[in-house]
């Protein structure tokens, strides 16, 4: 590995249509080996449907790849992300996690098309199924399709924040696991755990301080410092913490559509000199540096439509 600027080409965090992604997992497989990944996980949120689709995409595609997903926790009343990666998906405590996130997601979706439609933007639970088969698996972006497509908001951000976001009408809470509880899970079933997006949640200075520590202490490994559009603040702040709380550094996209994440050479982040020993895939099997660069990557430009 270079010790100037490092570009790793690799994808630790996105999502397929089997979540709240819009792509099927060979294509996400595609769409990322065109853009010059070199090694991807899979991180649908609580599933891990697409795995078997998605590996032997990548196989087929000369692709490093690696079991994962993105898990839902709650620690002091915030819902955090957890990106779950290398681990059996038959193990039976990933089994049972899933289990339990996939019945409290399917009971919180249907809360919320109880919801909007008392708050006079109908949705139907039978329209919620049509626009994912899965009742585990329908979310919030599901639920805002819809009433972009029937024209009763503008976007996502009308659907999702004036309706759906806590204080909103149509707001239910979640009802998942506790991050002091996952985490061990995690562990004894073989996962490495990554803290997915730092910048998403709401701490005081002290108070991240106090949660990173508590991450590592519980059973985490990483922490994403740049994921989808971290800023350069973002990036030193968030990896200098996690170094101090001795957890590795990861990088990812959060990829769920291309028309957001299109642009060729997006997953080839700049990894600082400094930081390259603390990088979470060293020393593992899906280290890219084990794995060619494909002979044929897209030219920069707009992101894709």
């Amino acid at each position: 590995m270079s010790r100037g600027i490092y570009r790793p080409g690799i994808e630790l965090h996105c999502h397929s249509n089997c979540s709240d992604g819009s792509l099927p997992p060979d294509e996400v497989m595609r769409h990322l080996r065109r853009c010059g990944v070199r090694v991807a996980a899979l991180t649908d949120h609580d599933s891990v449907e697409g795995l078997e689709l998605a590996r032997s995409t990548a196989a087929e595609l000369g692709l490093g790849f690696i079991n994962g997903c993105e898990f839902s926790a709650l620690h002091q009343g915030q819902v955090i992300h957890v990106v779950a990666l290398d681990f059996d998906p038959a193990e039976p405590r990933i089994q049972r996690l899933l289990h339990a996130a996939g019945e409290s997601r399917a009971e919180r979706a249907r809360g919320l098309c109880a919801a909007l439609t008392a708050a006079g933007f109908p949705v139907s639970w039978e329209e919620a199924l049509a626009e994912q088969p899965r009742a585990e698996a329908i979310g919030r972006p599901h639920l805002a399709q819809i009433l972009i497509r029937k024209g009763l908001c503008a976007d996502f951000d009308d659907a999702i924040g004036k309706l759906m976001e806590p204080g909103r009408p149509a707001h239910v809470p979640e009802t998942w696991i506790e991050l002091r509880d996952l985490l061990p899970r995690l562990k004894e079933a073989g996962a490495t755990s990554v803290m997915a997006h730092p910048g998403r949640y709401r701490f005081s200075t002290e108070g991240r301080r106090g949660f990173f520590r508590a991450f590592k202490e519980w059973g985490g490994d990483a922490v994403e410092i740049l994921c989808g559009q971290g800023s350069g603040t973002d990036v030193q702040r968030f990896g200098s913490l996690a170094l101090r709380m001795e957890l590795k550094i990861s990088a990812a996209s959060d990829f769920h559509h291309k028309s957001k994440w299109g642009r060729p050479n997006h997953y080839l982040f700049d990894i600082p000199p400094r930081w390259q020993d603390k990088l979470l895939w060293l020393g593992k099997s899906w280290d890219p540096d084990n794995f060619p660069a494909p002979e044929f990557v897209a030219a920069a430009g707009p992101a894709e439509a």
